[in-house]
């Protein structure tokens, strides 16, 4: 196996996890690669443990690095590197089609996860403005929640505090629901992870205007926040090369239902 990897793959002590799947392609370097060959025939997991890391030495696993994150400061991502990383046959957890199926059940069920991760954190946020939108007048004289202009924008992210909850609730029920055929359930996890996603962005950064220049110190939560939020459109697939690309395909088939198919309803 060689490759570079950026995740949570060397532990804590920069060892390795215990353990880690590791997704692969296959490839013959002593033939070119078949043009019409589908991907997805060559994609295979393998299960890379703490023993396996050990037994091939510290040339061929290395930490190259650990990014510096805008936010998530406490989420460990390194940069690993394979290089000639042999892996026991018996290791070989899954391969082909199988395995790009397992993938994309894995991060379909993610993506709820990420719509309930944005929702706290509009949550969060309109909290923080509301107290203060009710606490401060700005030398004015009246709380600043009783003009206009800051009224609408609470009462926007209020609304897209509910919306977000209810799909991300949703995409959580379909998940459990295994009546439902995968590709609805992986519908609703995608509508919960672009939305609430790209919606948190939005909500922060309503908020932040509600409180103005206030919010640009780091004595308030705004800006740790912001540097969270940003992230949710980005990781866990892209919500625009990713999660979408993957709508697209959904709703482009012939035998996609506006309704999500029930194949049992007793």
């Amino acid at each position: 196996m060689d490759g570079s990897s950026t995740g949570r793959s060397a532990g804590w002590d920069d060892k390795g996890a215990d353990p880690a799947c590791v997704v692969c392609r296959m490839v013959d370097e002593s033939s070119s690669q078949n043009q019409d060959l589908d991907p997805a025939s060559l994609t295979i997991i393998l299960l890379v443990t703490r023993e396996t890391i050990a037994s091939n030495g510290a040339s061929r696993y290395q930490v190259v690095g650990e990014p510096p994150l805008s936010g998530h400061m406490a989420t460990s991502g390194p940069h690993t590197r394979f290089t000639d990383f042999y892996v026991p046959a018996e290791n070989l957890l899954v391969i082909s089609t199988k395995a790009t199926d397992i993938i994309e059940r894995t991060f379909g069920i993610s993506a709820a996860l990420v719509g309930a991760m944005a929702t706290g954190i509009m949550r969060t946020a309109l909290s923080e403005a509301l107290d203060f939108a009710r606490s401060d007048t700005r030398w004015g004289s009246k709380s600043i929640i009783h003009h206009q202009s800051v009224a609408d924008k609470l009462i926007d992210c209020k609304m897209r505090v509910n919306t977000s909850r209810l799909l991300t609730w949703k995409a959580a029920h379909d998940l459990d629901n295994d009546k439902l055929d995968w590709r609805d359930q992986l519908e609703s996890a995608l509508h919960a992870k672009i939305y609430t996603s790209d919606t948190a962005v939005v909500c922060v950064l309503d908020t932040i205007k509600v409180v103005g220049i206030s919010a640009y110190s780091k004595k308030t939560k705004f800006p740790s926040l912001l540097e969270d939020v940003i992230c949710y459109p980005l990781f866990d697939g892209g919500n625009v090369g990713v999660r979408r690309r993957q709508l697209e395909k959904i709703i482009s088939a012939k035998e996609y239902a506006v309704e999500p198919r029930i194949r049992n309803r007793l």
